[in-house]
C-alpha cells in the first residue's frame, strides 16, 4: 500500500466525525511512540520532533496529500502552529527529496 493510499484510508475512518476538536482528539491519540533514527542521521538539520513514517523516502517527497488540510483539522489551528506544522511538513519533504 503506498503512502497515499494510506493516507486516504486514514482520510476515510476520520471523515464520519464531524467535530474538528473531536477528531483533532482521535488523531493524536492514534499516533505510535517514535522509533529512534539510526545515530547518523540525529542531527539538527534533520530534527522534527514526533514525525515518523514507514513509507520510503520517494513516498514521501511525492505525496501531495495533506492529510491535516483535508480532515479539516488546520481550521481548529492557531496561526502559529498552523505555519509550524506547514514548515514541518515541507521539511520532511525536503529532507526526503534528497534522500530519495
Amino acid at each position: 500500500m503506498t503512502l497515499t493510499e494510506k493516507l486516504e484510508f486514514l482520510l476515510a475512518d476520520y471523515e464520519p466525525i464531524s467535530d474538528p476538536q473531536e477528531r483533532m482528539a482521535l488523531v493524536v491519540e492514534s499516533i505510535p511512540a517514535a522509533t529512534r533514527l539510526p545515530e547518523t542521521l540525529r542531527t539538527d538539520e534533520h530534527r522534527i520532533k514526533g514525525c515518523i513514517s514507514a513509507a520510503s523516502a520517494a513516498e514521501i517527497s511525492s505525496c501531495e496529500l495533506d492529510p491535516l488540510l483535508s480532515l479539516g483539522l488546520t481550521r481548529s489551528l492557531s496561526p502559529t502552529r498552523l505555519n509550524g506544522l506547514t514548515q514541518a511538513r515541507r521539511r520532511i519533504r525536503e529532507i526526503a527529496a534528497s534522500l530519495a
